[in-house]
């Protein structure tokens, strides 16, 4: 897309700690005031420098002269010295007295430091109790709140709604007040609300207000490293670790002693089995703030894993320790206490001389392994491709994500590794998936943020060229996989001892509200009755049936791999091409009822299998029709007429038109020498005349070209901007034009028009700069290292984008 279609005007830098310590020491010198203290105090408190953050406070906390925030501030610094005395006697000085509320607030946080929560809801909701509209309180009270759900021995689960209540309420004062007096320590205060806020969503998985909360506080206050580990964490925790990876980065590029940052950066390392690199940040972490137990604990099980038994004691007993000082979450602790028992197994493993059988003998010498090894497998199983107890996501919009960089038909020949891929389209809960080619399963996983296997209810086949079906069998046979998880008796309950270390039985157990005595123990009465339909509830609720839609051609090609059995997890519908001269494919189906239909489209394509059975793909959804050609020649005329009927029957919808451009033949320059136009068109794609006279055909809103071939390295936008100039001032100059990469996402919303979200990029390692869906009209598109990124017009341009991506981009990928 052309740079005449969009404005830019800034780019906002971020700053490091050191720098805007600096910048708060030279105002200060200048002249000081109380808001540049409390900011300098509260720089320092984030790089663990409590004695100059204390000194700050100091300044305006003298008697009769009690600065609020400067003095919340302070008693919390002491309090995480562990100087309880020191705070106790600020709270008996005569310079407090004056200001009963704040001293009972006050008064409750360091009762919230003591772990003695009851007294501290006492103080906290009292204060509130007389000035509701204190937003400190309500602060105070939410993590009071918070750390009661993970400290206490049987938490109740209305404290973490308690929290929430109290954190919203907190945002929602504090932004009333910003909005009004805009003063640094107002920002701070609704930063730190909105961060803690966007926890609790995400603990809710409410993940689409956990994000925007994070985003929000992005604009407020982009200096702050807090956020971006914030949303690393929100990347990591929905499995993408590389996209986490470029957040936790920038995060460390603003505070290099960022503990959080470390830990968060390390976990997704050694999630991506980069053990080394995860045990390098887990010591960072821990030199930063030694106090952070977590990071312990994950340090412990590195050493557990590579086999370093007395290292990993001494990490364990380190979380321990703090036990019986201020205390760790009770999961924390029971984790702890399982890897200790876990390694104490392991080191007395011994060989059994018995006399028995070499086989025998094998059998007993690893009994000692299977508990752990049982524990493993359900953990690899739940958090791997199947992930039993994630619920379905539902989105509210019309979703189209591209999953594919090239058209990799040759992907073993040498050279870099291709990429293929495929397309997916959601809808409410239902997901369906395009021609998955080579690499479908792996791009899928690592880029879409929340999107689970229990997801796809239909694939779609539009030819049989291997980039278009590879990954079929995987599906089919993660499917059957997946499947033989939930096909089981009720029977096979009772009678199989290990029941409780099945895939599914977290959600059985989750599904009785008694727990699973009933099931395990009671084997009559109603109970038992009631957890026997329970279950059978669940199996029909977690088996998954597909419905396969191919052409012949695939048919022809996966005869002999397409099962015949009675009872199947997958329906295969051929879509028959009679190649008569009705320019439509006598198929349709509808995606959640009636909301979204699905057309087949001719197409002129020879896949080697046939050279006259491929498809194209039409959505209509709402007053959009999304048209996916599929790989087409344009050349043939019954092709022609299918596309000019089309824009017949859509001429009042908004087309999108995702076109598969194949790559470029010498003869389509044919045309500059007035050839007849037939003679010019790529035989077995589209090409660029063939793109060009769908553009003029259909007159789209947005025309998305895909499927290039690997020789487009580099040249992607170019492509599409020679397009939007070909056309610019000319009757089609409303079609916006971008190529597609692996992480581009369409949106057709009925509020807000069509959308790009490329708010993610698993391949760069750092997520595009695009923080959330914009208008289509507003994207630019820049190249660089073999990615497509999708920038918001409204902030950069093309003369810009480069400074950007090497500032925030660089030594990520």
């Amino acid at each position: 897309m052309s740079d005449t279609k969009t404005t830019a005007t800034f780019v906002k830098k971020t700053e490091t700690v050191s720098v805007q310590i600096q910048k708060c020491l030279e105002k200060i010198e200048e002249q000081s005031d109380v808001e540049t203290s409390l900011k300098l105090a509260r720089l320092y408190e984030r790089i663990y420098d409590y004695d100059n953050a204390i000194k700050e406070c100091q300044k305006w906390i003298e008697d009769g002269n009690v600065h609020t925030e400067c003095f919340i501030v302070y008693i919390k610094l002491l309090c995480k010295q562990g100087n309880y005395e020191k705070a106790q006697e600020c709270l008996d000085s005569k310079g407090i007295a004056s200001d009963e509320k704040l001293k009972e607030l006050c008064q409750g946080i360091l009762y919230f430091f003591q772990k003695n929560f009851k007294k501290a809801l006492e103080c906290i909701g009292a204060v509130l109790a007389q000035a509701p509209s204190y937003y400190h309180a309500c602060s105070w009270l939410g993590i009071t709140y918070y750390y009661m759900y993970f400290y206490i021995d049987e938490p109740e689960e209305t404290w973490l709604q308690e929290s929430f209540s109290n954190y919203d309420r907190a945002v929602k004062i504090s932004m009333e007040k910003f909005v009004k007096y805009k003063t640094q320590s107002l920002q701070l205060f609704l930063v730190e609300s909105l961060c803690a806020r966007s926890i609790l969503y995400g603990m809710m998985q409410e993940y689409e207000k956990a994000f925007r909360g994070l985003y929000d506080a992005l604009e407020i206050d982009s200096d702050n490293e807090k956020i971006y580990t914030l949303i690393g964490h929100r990347y990591r925790h929905n499995g993408e670790f590389h996209t986490s990876l470029g957040w936790y980065n920038l995060a460390l590029g603003i505070n290099e002693k960022d503990a959080y940052g470390y830990f968060g950066r390390g976990e997704a390392y050694y999630n991506l089995h980069e053990p080394l690199k995860a045990k390098a940040d887990y010591d960072k972490a821990i030199g930063c703030d030694p106090s952070y137990i977590e990071t312990y604990y994950s340090r412990a099980q590195y050493y557990f894993a590579d086999g370093q038994f007395d290292e990993a004691i001494k990490d364990c007993n380190q979380v321990l320790s703090e036990v019986a000082g201020c205390g760790i979450p009770k999961k924390l602790e029971k984790a702890t206490r399982n890897l200790i028992a876990s390694i104490e197994i392991l080191k007395d493993i011994t060989v059994i001389d018995t006399g028995d059988t070499p086989i025998k003998k094998l059998i007993k010498n690893t009994m000692a392994l299977e508990e752990i090894v049982y524990e493993k497998e359900g953990k690899v199983k739940r958090e791997g491709f199947y992930k039993f107890d994630q619920p379905l996501v539902s989105v509210d919009d019309f979703t189209f994500s591209v999953l594919r960089k090239w058209n990799s038909f040759t992907p073993i020949g040498g050279g870099p590794k291709s990429v293929g891929g495929g397309y997916f389209v959601q809808f409410g809960e239902k997901g369906v998936v395009i021609d998955p080619g080579f690499n479908f399963i792996d791009n899928f996983r690592a880029d879409n943020r929340q999107l689970i296997f229990k997801q796809i209810k239909d694939i779609i086949v539009t030819h049989a060229h291997n980039d278009h079906t590879n990954d079929i069998d995987s599906l089919l046979t993660v499917l059957r996989s997946y499947n033989k998880n939930f096909d089981f008796e009720w029977d096979d309950i009772k009678k199989d001892p290990d029941v409780m270390n099945w895939p599914i039985w977290k959600d059985i157990e989750k599904a009785l509200s008694y727990g699973y005595e009933a099931t395990r123990d009671d084997r009559t009465g109603k109970k038992y009755d009631d957890a026997k339909q329970i279950v059978e509830k669940l199996k029909k609720d977690y088996g998954q049936q597909l419905n396969v839609y191919v052409t012949a051609g695939t048919i022809q090609k996966y005869s002999g791999f397409f099962n015949l059995h009675r009872k199947t997890d997958y329906k295969v519908v051929t879509v028959c091409n009679d190649y008569c001269d009705n320019p439509f494919i006598t198929w349709e189906k509808a995606i959640d009822g009636k909301d979204v239909k699905v057309f087949a489209i001719r197409a002129d394509h020879d896949d080697v299998v046939s050279d006259y059975t491929a498809m194209g793909i039409c959505f209509e959804y709402d007053k959009y029709a999304l048209i996916y050609t599929g790989d087409t020649s344009y050349k043939d005329e019954v092709v022609q007429e299918a596309y000019n009927k089309l824009a017949a029957k859509y001429a009042s919808k908004e087309i999108i038109l995702v076109a598969n451009i194949g790559g470029f033949k010498p003869r389509e320059r044919g045309i500059l020498d007035d050839k007849d136009e037939s003679e010019c068109h790529y035989k077995n794609h589209l090409g660029r005349l063939g793109i060009a006279k769908l553009v003029e055909t259909l007159k789209p809103k947005l025309c998305v070209i895909s499927e290039f071939g690997e020789e487009f390295n580099a040249l992607r936008t170019d492509v599409a901007e020679a397009f939007d100039k070909a056309y610019n001032g000319t009757e089609y100059d409303d079609t916006v034009f971008i190529p597609a990469d692996i992480g581009l996402c369409i949106k057709l919303t009925a509020k807000n028009g069509i959308q790009i979200d490329a708010g993610y990029k698993f391949l760069s390692g750092i997520s595009n700069p695009i923080p959330r869906p914009v208008d289509y009209k507003q994207v630019i598109t820049y190249e660089r290292n073999n990615l497509v990124y999708y920038l918001d017009g409204a902030i950069f341009n093309s003369d810009i984008a480069f400074q950007f991506l090497e500032e925030k981009i660089n030594g990520i990928s």
